[in-house]
């Protein structure tokens, strides 16, 4: 039996954790509690949250508790560059480093990085996933499909996630991929396309279950390219509606695994045969 680690608290150990969540009270509660554990009289922070942020903060724990969930992220920036800037950088260091202890045991879904600016941090496998198709696009050829795929992730590693554009950027990298991979015999990245090239290409030499496998998950990628087509195109409303983030955050986890698996094949497999110069 695996001993359960020593020191830990209960919850940390015991509970499910769930996916990373935007904000909870928690959260907002125990950076108030760091709060006061910084702050000095002798550096004016509300004015400098007000100044930059365009807020008024006549007391800090309604600030905390009730402030828009980019404010709050915002001043965890602010807060840590105006007490390092006046001098207080032991203040500054440690309201970094507890905010990122928060985040982590709150399972929230940011990161903060060593100059405390917030970022979508999502979970472990999504920056694996990440890093992982960052090398496979590593390649003169998929230069084109690099700074989509970067694009995609900027769109969410920002102040206001855009998951719209998320998705809009990542089939633009898998559609210059196809597009590499079967040359002229396609001009987009469609579910006919699929159907038509590219499920041939998955299944030529495969019989039995493996030849089944390969045509399901070509009808998987047409399933996402469908998914991805109801944020590409036009509406027809006066107001767009944001993509939810935690769909964004799916479609971008999963369309990069397709990307990987494109860009393996047409490094490694017979689709190279089709390929035009």
């Amino acid at each position: 039996m695996t001993e359960a680690p020593k020191g830990h608290r209960f919850s940390h150990v015991y509970l499910e954790r769930g996916s990373p969540g935007p904000d909870s009270e928690r959260f907002r509660r125990r950076l108030l509690s760091i709060f006061w554990e910084v702050h000095t009289v002798n550096v004016p922070l509300n004015k400098a949250v007000e100044r930059e942020l365009g807020i008024a903060i006549p007391y800090w724990e309604n600030f905390f508790k009730g402030a828009e969930l980019r404010d709050i992220l915002d001043s965890i920036t602010i807060l840590f560059s105006t007490l390092r800037r006046h001098s207080y950088g032991q203040n500054a260091n440690k309201w970094r480093d507890e905010a990122r202890r928060i985040v982590r045991e709150e399972n929230v879904a940011y990161r903060i990085d060593d100059e405390a600016g917030v970022h979508l941090g999502v979970d472990e496998e999504f920056e694996h996933n990440r890093a992982s198709t960052l090398r496979r696009l590593g390649a003169p050829r998929y230069e084109a499909a690099l700074a989509c795929f970067e694009s995609a992730h900027a769109a969410l590693d920002s102040d206001h996630p855009d998951g719209r554009a998320a998705v809009r950027h990542l089939f633009d990298a898998l559609e210059t991929v196809f597009r590499l991979m079967l040359g002229r015999k396609v001009s987009r990245l469609g579910a006919s396309e699929i159907e038509r090239h590219f499920k041939p290409i998955l299944q030529e030499g495969l019989t039995g279950a493996a030849r089944d496998a390969a045509g399901l998950m070509g009808n998987s990628l047409s399933d996402w390219i469908n998914a991805a087509h109801q944020y590409r195109h036009a509406q027809g409303v006066e107001t767009t509606e944001p993509m939810p983030l935690d769909l964004a955050i799916l479609m971008v986890s999963t369309g990069a695994g397709f990307l990987r698996w494109l860009v393996d094949l047409d490094e490694h497999s017979s689709a190279g045969a089709v390929k035009t110069p």
